[in-house]
C-alpha cells in the first residue's frame, strides 16, 4: 500500500505543471528583436540586489531572475536579458508597461531621474529598443512608486511619477515562481 501512495505522490508531483516557470532561458536574443522593453525594480544602494527584472518582446512577457543586472553593475558590463517566459496571463497583467510608456522620455535628453540608489533606495530600470530608432536606457529613482518627487525632494517630471506608479501596480500583480 506505501509503495502504491508513494507512486501516485510521485506520478502527481512530476506530472503538476502550474506554467509559470522552467527556470531554464527562453528569451529571445535581443540582437534579434524588432523592438523590446526591460523594465524591472533593481535595489542597488549598498550592494546590487535585483529585485525582478522583465522583457515584453513579440506579445510575450519574459522573467529574469538570475541576478544577472547586478552581476553586470559590478563588472561595469553591459547587462543582457536571460530569462524564463511567463504565461500569458502574466503578460496581459505587464503589456501597459509597454503601450503606456511616456513619449517624454524619448523627446529628453535625460536618462538619470532623481538620485537611483541613494539612502540605500533602488531604482526603476527601463531599457527600450526600437529598431532603427530607439535603443534608450532609463534609471529612475525608486521613489517614483510611492510620491511625485524624488528622495532629494526634488519632482519628477509628471510622465515619470505616472508612469513609476504604473510599474509599482504591475510589479505588485505579476507572479513569479
Amino acid at each position: 500500500m506505501k509503495i502504491i501512495i508513494l507512486g501516485l505522490v510521485f506520478i502527481l508531483f512530476f506530472s503538476c505543471k502550474d506554467g509559470l516557470s522552467t527556470n531554464e532561458p527562453q528569451s529571445p536574443d535581443t540582437s534579434t528583436l524588432k523592438e523590446y522593453l526591460v523594465f524591472g525594480n533593481v535595489a542597488v544602494g549598498w550592494g546590487c540586489r535585483t529585485s525582478r527584472l522583465f522583457m515584453i518582446a513579440n506579445g510575450q512577457l519574459y522573467a529574469d531572475t538570475s541576478n544577472a543586472y547586478c552581476e553586470a553593475f559590478r563588472a561595469q558590463k553591459s547587462y543582457i536579458f536571460k530569462g524564463y517566459l511567463l504565461p500569458e496571463t502574466e503578460y496581459q497583467k505587464a503589456k501597459a508597461m509597454l503601450t503606456e510608456l511616456p513619449t517624454g522620455f524619448f523627446t529628453s535628453a535625460q536618462k538619470v531621474f532623481g538620485c537611483p540608489g541613494c539612502a540605500d533606495g533602488g531604482m526603476l530600470y527601463l531599457s527600450y529598443k526600437k529598431e532603427g530608432i530607439i535603443d534608450a536606457n532609463w534609471q529612475v529613482d525608486d521613489a517614483v512608486y510611492y510620491r511625485e518627487t524624488d528622495t532629494n525632494n526634488k519632482p519628477f517630471p509628471p510622465y515619470v511619477a505616472n508612469y513609476g506608479k504604473l510599474a509599482f501596480q504591475v510589479f505588485g500583480k505579476v507572479k513569479v515562481k
